[in-house]
Parts: C-alpha cells; structure tokens; sequence
C-alpha cells in the first residue's frame, strides 16, 4: 500500500480550535496576523483548514496512482502522480494530447458523430445564417439547391479531413459513383478558398459558375414523341460536362422509357425521347 506522508492538523474530537463563526470573523483572514499574539486555537484553525485539504488530496494522489506522495520537496513528483492520479480515476474519459484525441473513435460512431457536429455547429453557426438569408430573400425555385450546395461546401472548411477520407474511399472502391464524387470534392475544395460564384439565366436555364473553373447548368425541355433535342447550355463549358437528367411524361400516364443521350458537347447535349408521348426532361450538367 502506497504512503501518504501529508496528515491532518487538530482533527481529534474537542480539538483546541476556533469555531467556523469566530473564524470567519476574524480581521486576520483578510491581513493575516500582523501584531500581537494570536491565541493557540486561531492557529490551530488556520493550520486545521490548510492540511486537511491537504491529506485529502494527498489521500487521493496515493490511492488513485498506486504511488508514495513523500513530504520531500519533490514538486515535480507529486504533480506527475497528480496527473496520473487524474488520468486513472477517469476510467480513460479524459482527452489526451498525445493521443490525439483517439479517445472520441474509441467511444464509437454515437460519440464521433457527436463530435461532428458540435464542431460544426460551432464553426459555421454564421455562414449557415447568411446562406439561410440569401435562400429567403431569393425565394425561387433554385433556392433548395443552392442551400443544399452552401452548406456542402460550408461543412468542406471545418471537415476537410472527412471530405478526403469520402473521397479516397470512393478512388478505392472505383465504382460508378467515383466520377460524381470526384467532381463534390473538387466543389467543396473551391469553397474552402472562395465561397463566392457567378449565378445567371436566360432563356435555355440558369448556370452557376465558380471560381476555379467548376460550373453547374440546370434546364427544363419537352421533347416530342419519338424525336430527338438539342439543348444549348445557358453558358457553354470549356468541355464535354457530365450531363444528368429526370424524365416526366406531362399527362402523368405511365413511366416514361430511358431517355438516350446521342451525344454530349461543351455547347450543348442531343438527347433522343423513345417514348410514344411528349416528355418532359430535367437536365443539369456540370463540369
């Protein structure tokens, strides 16, 4: 059993010490004692409420850490057992420095995800506010998207570390999602150096252009039955962009057949509608 060498001063029953009332109406607590003699139990007192204090950390110091807590002088060996003490009695819920805060993977997913969020919270409580205002003031029908985006590329300044861990996974993986996350980590990397971009309209749809070299075009068309359209971007890409769609068949019957893409262009996308009905098509290409 470890050794506590610091002990309580006048703790016996009918101890010859002050009572608390008198105590903590004497002058000298604030001056101290600065002329003539203090009686023996207003010494006893002060020494009582030093060491007990004391022996009590002391006590724990000894228990927690398994080691002697010696009145040698050694500072420097109590602190390091203090320490240990600390880090033993807190069943391993203290975070540590040196490792790296391993502690928040070791708690689980619950915990990780926790902490995902309070940092977030944190760090970007005013950007989520100014891309709320600006999604009200606007109020169309590009308002959800362009919400759904600031945030995507908000959560890229405070969680870059996460953004590259998605994607590496999805280079491993190689799947025929890797090209669509290729281009979000590219998106959310431009935010995190410039949060600002170029939006405009006219009549072939709207266009987002950021910083960079990313660009994004969104359109609506109705293609006749059995034929083919061309759909000139709103603003032309450097290149061929990758183009996605959605079909509706306006009056509602039925689903409409896959639409065939003839050929995609930096100007413009061919897009045949095999179907027996006039389609509509939800186009957005992106680069």
């Amino acid at each position: 059993m470890s050794t506590n060498n610091f002990k309580p001063f006048a703790i016996g029953g009918g101890a010859n010490v002050t009572s608390q009332s008198d105590y903590e109406a004497m002058a000298a607590l604030l001056s101290g004692f600065t002329s003539g003699k203090a009686s023996s139990s207003q010494i006893n007192k002060a020494i009582r409420q030093a060491t007990v204090m004391a022996s009590i950390l002391a006590q724990f110091i000894s228990d927690s850490s398994g080691n002697d807590v010696l009145d040698n002088g050694d500072t420097q060996t109590i602190m390091n057992n203090l320490l240990l003490a600390l880090k033993n009695n807190g069943n391993g819920n203290f975070l540590q420095i040196g490792n790296n805060l391993s502690e928040i993977n070791a708690a689980g997913t619950v915990a990780q995800a926790s902490a995902r969020t309070a940092i977030s919270a944190a760090a970007l409580i005013g950007l989520a506010s100014q891309v709320f205002s600006v999604a009200t003031a606007t109020a169309n029908a590009h308002a959800v998207p362009l919400l759904q985006m600031n945030t995507a590329l908000a959560l890229k300044a405070a969680l870059a570390g996460l953004a590259t861990q998605v994607f590496s996974v999805a280079t491993a993986t190689a799947n025929a999602h890797a090209v669509p996350l290729l281009q979000m980590n590219n998106a959310l990397s431009l935010k995190a150096s410039n949060s600002t971009f170029s939006p405009g309209s006219n009549g072939n749809g709207v266009y987002y252009s950021y910083p960079g070299g990313l660009q994004i075009c969104r359109g609506n068309i109705t293609i006749q039955a059995n034929s083919s359209f061309t759909w000139t971007y709103p603003l032309a890409f450097s290149s061929a962009p990758q183009v996605f769609y959605t079909a509706l068949i306006p009056s509602g019957s039925g689903t409409p057949s896959a639409m065939w893409i003839n050929s995609v262009a930096a100007s413009s996308v061919s897009i045949y509608n095999p179907n027996s009905q006039a389609t509509q098509i939800n186009l957005l290409g992106i680069l």
